[in-house]
C-alpha cells in the first residue's frame, strides 16, 4: 500500500464517511497530502580525496590525513617513535630503513661535510655537520672564504672571489628552483647562490610541493621543457 493510500484510509477512519469523489476532494482540500518522497536519497558531493585514502601531511612526518566517507580529511597521529611513510602509506619506525618522509618532504638544507659561504661576511663560512645543521666557522686572519673553491684563501688575492658572490644576489635565499632538463635535479638558493641538489633514486622534484616525490606518482608534476 502506498503512502497516499495510507493517508486517505486514515482520513476515512477519522471522518467515518465512505469514500466518494466529492468526499476525497473536500478532504484533500482541507488536509493536503504529504509531498512525495525524493527519487533518490543519495547526495553527490565533490571529493578532493578517495574514501579511505591516506595522505601525508607536509612538514610534519609524525602526522597524516585519512579521507573519511564524507570525503573530508581527518588528521591522524602516528605512534611515538614512528613517522608516516608517503610511499608505503603507513607509519614506520623513525629513522628506520623505511623512513622516507625526510627525503620526500624535508630535504636537508645542506649535505654533511659541505662548506657554504656566509653572505656579506667573507671571513666566515658554514660547515654542514652530520646532523645537516650549519655550523659557523672563521677563516684565519688575512684570509677570506672562496665560494667557488670551498676554502679560505688570501684576502684580495687572485683566488678571492668572495665579493663577487656575496654582494650580488643571484637568487632568493631559501628558494628552490626546478631543473628544466632533468626531473631528478633541483636547486636550493644558499646565500644568493643556486646549489644543485639531486633527488633520491626513483624520485622527481615537484614544483608544487617543493620537494622530491615518487616518480610518476600523483604528486609528480615535473614537466621537461
Amino acid at each position: 500500500m502506498s503512502v497516499y493510500d495510507q493517508y486517505t484510509n486514515s482520513l476515512q477512519q477519522m471522518s467515518g464517511k465512505s469514500q466518494s469523489w466529492n468526499w476525497t476532494c473536500d478532504m484533500l482540500e482541507a488536509f493536503p497530502p504529504p509531498p512525495p518522497p525524493p527519487s533518490s536519497f543519495l547526495v553527490t558531493k565533490p571529493s578532493s580525496c578517495s574514501q579511505g585514502e591516506l595522505l601525508p601531511k607536509k612538514d610534519n612526518c609524525s602526522s597524516y590525513f585519512l579521507c573519511d566517507y564524507n570525503y573530508e580529511l581527518q588528521e591522524k597521529q602516528c605512534e611515538i617513535g614512528k613517522v608516516f611513510s608517503p610511499t608505503r602509506k603507513q607509519c614506520v619506525q623513525k629513522y628506520g630503513l623505511q623512513d622516507d618522509c625526510s627525503q620526500v618532504f624535508k630535504p636537508s638544507p645542506c649535505n654533511p661535510g659541505e662548506f657554504l659561504p656566509k653572505k656579506e661576511n667573507c671571513s666566515s663560512y658554514f660547515l654542514c655537520g652530520y646532523d645537516s645543521e650549519l655550523q659557523e666557522k672563521q677563516c684565519q686572519i688575512g684570509k677570506v672564504f672562496s665560494p667557488t673553491r670551498k676554502q679560505c684563501v688570501p684576502k684580495h688575492g687572485l683566488q678571492d672571489d668572495c665579493s663577487q658572490v656575496s654582494t650580488i644576489s643571484l637568487c632568493e635565499p631559501g628558494k628552490k628552483y626546478s631543473d628544466a632538463n632533468n626531473c631528478n635535479l633541483y636547486y636550493l638558493c644558499r646565500f644568493g647562490v643556486r646549489v644543485r641538489r639531486i633527488c633520491p633514486s626513483g624520485q622527481h622534484y615537484s614544483v608544487g610541493l617543493e620537494s622530491c616525490v615518487i616518480a610518476y606518482s600523483n604528486y609528480d608534476d615535473c614537466i621537461i621543457s
